[in-house]
């Protein structure tokens, strides 16, 4: 855990006298008051939500959410984002749409179980 304070050294800067709450919010078993992950969150140089909300902390693309599992392209990145910013019934027929398309144009395999067999 090298550059890594210990619990005692993070509890003296966010002003307890011992690690022991520090401990369990790092093992999930406790949340911090809302003074408290202020000041957390300061010493780690992040946000009150982005402690809250580790996930806040990575680049909200599909490629971060996956990883290096898969090139997700810029255009692939932007029907991402506008697809989250519709409502769900919009979604659901998106889908619906995303589904007919792929039954009629793409061949059936694997990464595509609506297309038609032996489409290439």
């Amino acid at each position: 855990m090298d550059g890594e304070l210990t619990n005692e050294e993070v509890a003296a800067a966010i002003g307890f006298e011992k690690g022991e709450m520090v401990r369990r919010y790092r093992g999930g078993l406790a949340m911090p008051r809302k003074d408290k992950l202020a000041k957390l969150a300061d010493l780690m140089g992040l946000s009150p939500a982005q402690l809250q909300f580790p996930d806040e902390r990575k680049e909200q693309t599909l490629a971060g959410m996956l990883g290096d599992a898969v090139d997700v392209s810029p255009d692939e990145q932007n029907l991402l984002k506008a697809y989250r910013k519709m409502s769900g019934t919009a979604r659901k027929a998106l889908r619906a749409h995303a589904v007919r398309l792929l039954e009629q144009h793409g061949a059936k395999d694997a990464d595509n179980p609506f297309g038609k067999a032996g489409t290439n």
